[in-house]
């Protein structure tokens, strides 16, 4: 979706709406000025007759009606405005519907199974899926006792395994902010076949700091140089240059300009490991599904609803009783799961290991 055009017209209208304010702001300045000054001058006359008041208003007046409303300026700026009010929802209704409500559906999420193909694929919302979605929202944004809450009130047995991990990652975060790597050095071990599958190299760097703080702390080098053996001599295929940085530095204390060493201590590069952990570790114990949600179905929404129209699909049960769509919805890399192999060519699903059709391999990996 080329969100490009949208983002275009909003910025025309967030800038005609800013001149219009301040050509508005100018204008009521102008006002209370000439009011003020008229005050200060029945103010300035002792006992003033009702007939000096009277032209002192009468004055005001005329100086009003010269203001307002017959500033060309705001006519201008007004005229602007609604001219990019119009043009907007006509540019921002080729991505999105405006009529919400269209989108409404009675859908009872937690009795038995809700299947919604796009792309040829499923996404399978089964009892609780809802509070999950819910849970983890309240978990990304920080809202703990709310959550915590809401475990105790709809008792999910399901959803307390999700809060414990996400709690744990919270400390490890919080820990290494203030400088204690440990906590964050256990769970790359933990995943770290995960983080090796999604080409990360957070292990390599968590345990690399680790190391330089035990060579720091000088107390005990023969553990930092066993923690370098056991740790750190398993990347020397993947990072040959970053171990002889550090290596290097731990036998000669010789370090060369651009060190992985210095780098690695940088509070740019904490910054980064920082946010490497948040978005490594979610992936693995869950995302926001609320975002993900709102996300991936405002991006589908406006084709399933062109497609309601021309199909007449006005029926929930039709909807209920499609095995899949008619077409395909992109939605993009982000939001291709892949629990159940689709044929791209046939749309044909499989989760054991056979030949389709169009001789692809689907299974259940």
């Amino acid at each position: 979706m080329d969100l490009k055009g949208v983002k275009e017209a909003f910025n025309e209208v967030v800038k005609n709406q800013e001149q219009v304010t301040s050509s508005y702001k100018e204008v009521i300045d102008q006002v209370e000025n000439k009011i003020k000054e008229a005050i200060k001058k029945i103010k300035s006359v002792d006992h003033p007759s009702i007939d000096y008041n009277k032209s002192v208003i009468t004055n005001l007046k005329q100086k009003l009606e010269t203001i307002w409303p017959h500033d060309q300026r705001l006519k201008q700026s007004q005229k602007e405005l609604n001219k990019s009010f119009t043009k907007y929802p006509k540019i921002l209704s080729k991505f999105v519907d405006p009529d919400i409500s269209e989108a409404y559906r009675n859908v009872d999420f937690d009795s038995g199974m809700l299947i919604v193909n796009l792309n040829f694929g499923k996404i399978i919302f089964q009892h609780g899926t809802v509070n999950q979605v819910i849970l983890t929202s309240l978990s990304h944004e920080g809202l703990d006792d709310v959550a915590d809450t809401f475990i105790e009130e709809y008792q999910e047995p399901d959803i307390k395994p999700f809060r414990s991990e996400f709690q744990r990652l919270q400390k490890v975060i919080k820990a290494f902010k203030a400088g204690n790597e440990v906590p964050a050095l256990t769970m790359v071990s933990e995943y770290w076949h995960i983080l090796e599958q999604n080409g990360s190299n957070l292990e390599f760097d968590i345990c690399g700091l680790h190391y330089l703080k035990l060579l720091e702390n000088g107390k005990r080098p023969d553990k930092a140089f066993k923690f370098a053996e056991n740790h750190l001599l398993p990347f020397e295929k993947t990072h040959q240059n970053e171990l002889n940085d550090l290596l290097g530095w731990m036998t000669l204390h010789i370090e060369p300009e651009n060190s992985y060493r210095s780098y690695l201590l940088s509070q740019v590069k904490q910054e980064e490991l920082v946010k490497e952990m948040t978005n490594q570790f979610f992936s693995i114990i869950g995302k926001n599904l609320l975002r993900v949600t709102i996300e991936a179905r405002a991006r589908a929404l406006p084709t399933l609803l062109k497609l309601a129209r021309a199909m007449s699909l006005n029926n929930h049960q039709e909807w209920k009783n499609m095995k899949k769509l008619p077409v395909a919805i992109d939605l993009g890399s982000e939001f291709q799961f892949h629990s159940v192999f689709v044929c791209p060519v046939t749309g044909e699903e499989s989760v054991i290991q056979y030949m389709l059709p169009c001789d692809q391999f689907g299974n259940n990996q």
